[in-house]
């Protein structure tokens, strides 16, 4: 979180707006909730809420992998554990959060509706291409669009609930055909050729995701590319706060980390507008835009 400090001059240089999703134990910590403070300050940043269920009070027995998922919980215990969230969040940031994102991905109707319930307008849990053994996202939109409150990966005509996914592709034009392949080399019978490994290392096939985290400034400019060919219009990069530290967890970022992350976000922000018009939103911001253009 102290590092979101020296982050702000970078996000503030190149004009950037970004999203803060806040989680209960960091809204909890008065270091980092100070942190965020100062921030707030400046007008560039949106609180938003992030619901990681294994941290956010009430408890229900131990944790698991399965309730990791905010999709396996009883809703009761969902709504609950969103109560306590958006509490916090107000208390320490005094303002109401519009914008949503679960923990571990992945968002379903019953989800959906609660939030509409609960004052929330824009979501952003839908991640292209991926899937585990709870929730399945390969289908998913891959532009930004009015979601339906009964299956979020579905568009509705009714303007209630916003869904920003998070930006994934591939270095083909066609990313949906390429997503097919992925999946099929990525057959367990398959794994001892290491079919993912050779399609990585011979560029016949990366899946690539909008996260200085997982994928180099290189590739994710291959993807930006993509995209602009594809007529994509909305960029949405999305990282961990602790990735701003030397971090095992990151692909690519596990020593210094800091200047690689904003190395990247620079370079990428130069090489977007170097082929576009380029605009900077926040999650709410874009949905207030996408309403008002009428997209």
């Amino acid at each position: 979180m102290q590092q979101l400090r020296p982050f702000h001059q970078v996000c503030y240089d190149l004009g950037v707006r970004p999203t803060l999703f806040v989680d209960y134990p960091v809204a909890n910590n008065e270091q980092a909730a100070q942190v965020i403070r100062e921030l707030q300050q400046t007008g560039q940043y949106e609180i938003a809420a992030h619901l990681h269920p294994w941290c956010n009070p009430p408890y229900f027995g131990r944790p698991n992998e399965r309730d990791s998922h905010v999709v396996n919980l009883p809703i009761e215990q969902v709504e609950i554990k969103l109560k306590n969230l958006v509490k916090i969040l107000e208390e320490q940031f005094q303002v109401r959060p519009v914008s949503f994102r679960t923990g571990r991905w992945g968002i379903d109707g019953k989800v959906m509706q609660l939030l509409k319930q609960h004052g929330f307008s824009v979501d952003c849990s839908i991640y292209p291409f991926w899937e585990n053994q709870f929730f399945d996202c390969h289908d998913a939109h891959l532009a930004p669009y009015w979601a339906s409150l009964q299956n979020p990966l579905k568009v509705s005509a009714e303007k209630d609930m916003f869904e920003i996914p998070v930006s994934v592709g591939y270095n083909w034009r066609d990313f949906h055909r390429a997503n097919r392949w992925h999946r099929r080399i990525s057959s367990p019978r398959l794994s001892p050729l290491k079919p993912l490994a050779l399609a990585w290392f011979t560029h016949w096939l990366r899946k690539l995701y909008l996260s200085p985290e997982l994928t180099a400034a290189e590739d994710m400019r291959s993807l930006i590319d993509q995209m602009l060919e594809n007529g994509m219009r909305v960029f949405h990069m999305y990282f961990h706060s602790s990735g701003l530290v030397d971090n095992p967890n990151s692909l690519v970022c596990n020593e210094n980390a800091f200047h690689t992350i904003s190395r990247a976000l620079a370079e990428l922000v130069r090489h977007l507008q170097s082929k576009a018009d380029v605009r900077f939103l926040t999650a709410s911001e874009t949905a207030t835009y996408w309403r008002e253009a009428n997209l």
